[in-house]
């Protein structure tokens, strides 16, 4: 019998992408509060699709029986405190005493953020490094995680918690890369930072892949599972290479100031490996890709 999993921030990047690799075996539900159109192909990848704000009676209403939930809703930007609470902590909380209700329990992957560590330089990531958030985004995953992790073992039902790194892919019209992209396609080539820093990344239809091998193993307990590509590449480098793909010839200048961003932020996926798993998108094959995606979504 096809598992039922409900998909929370169902019109974001990863949960409209992860609608359409979950499809193929599962019944896929979703509700999501954005002002954003969904292509055709993902708008049919759910079975029942709720454009609303996730609120425990709205999810008492319209979704029952549910095997998975994938609780993607979340806010990033990061500009204003309160609204980032609501919309990350408050959200969960919402979909913890709708669990809570429930006679049923369905398991929950939850998706958290690496950022949440405190890095040492030089190492990759590992589950076991010291908690310690330097942002407001960071700070909220680590209060979500930690009331997931006390209704997991009060209420009754599995948990895995996912520290992803920077996820990238067609769609995506936020964070780094877009921003990069934006720049380079318009003649700014002035960027923060260094230019040394080093980032991990992974291409949003490896972490659907991911996400899917964690719905087939069956997770018992409390899990916590890095997930990237467990490689790290300068950011000066991937400007460089995005430089090249918009033919963009002007000098690259960083301002050099330094922040609170840690300079080496990598993840070590072995625990993500052992649910039978393995990165297949190339980081520079991905970067090709969504600069032609770039190119033709704004006409470039």
């Amino acid at each position: 019998m096809k598992k039922k999993i409900l998909i929370t921030g169902a019109y974001g990047f990863l949960g409209r992408e992860l609608a359409v690799k979950l499809k193929k075996n599962s019944i896929v539900y979703g509700i999501g509060n954005s002002s954003k159109n969904m292509s055709f192909n993902h708008k049919n990848s759910f079975r029942k699709l709720i454009k609303k704000k996730v609120t425990t009676n709205t999810l008492l209403k319209n979704f029952n029986n549910i095997d998975f939930i994938v609780h993607c809703a979340g806010r990033v930007i990061g500009l204003k405190p309160e609204l980032d609470y609501k919309k990350n902590v408050n959200t969960t909380i919402e979909i913890l005493n709708f669990i809570k209700k429930l006679k049923k329990k369905p398991s929950v992957i939850f998706l958290s953020t690496i950022a949440v560590y405190k890095t040492i330089n030089g190492k990759k990531i590992k589950e076991n490094f010291v908690i310690d958030p330097t942002s407001h985004y960071a700070f909220n995953k680590k209060m979500s995680e930690d009331l997931l992790k006390f209704y997991s073992k009060k209420y009754k039902f599995n948990l895995l918690i996912a520290r992803t790194t920077s996820l990238f892919g067609r769609g995506l019209q936020r964070q780094f890369i877009f921003d990069a992209c934006k720049k380079l396609s318009t003649n700014n080539n002035n960027f923060f930072g260094t230019g040394n820093e080093v980032r991990d990344w992974l291409h949003v239809s490896d972490m659907c892949n991911l996400i899917s091998r964690f719905v087939k193993k069956k997770f018992q307990g409390v899990n916590i599972i890095n997930c990237g590509s467990g490689t790290g590449y300068k950011i000066k480098d991937v400007i460089y290479i995005l430089k090249n793909l918009f033919n963009n010839k002007l000098q690259v200048k960083f301002n050099t100031i330094s922040d609170s961003n840690p300079s080496i932020m990598v993840a070590n996926i072995s625990a993500a490996k052992k649910f039978g798993w393995t990165p297949k998108i190339e980081f520079e094959e991905g970067l090709n890709d969504y600069a032609k995606w770039y190119k033709k979504k704004f006409k470039i």
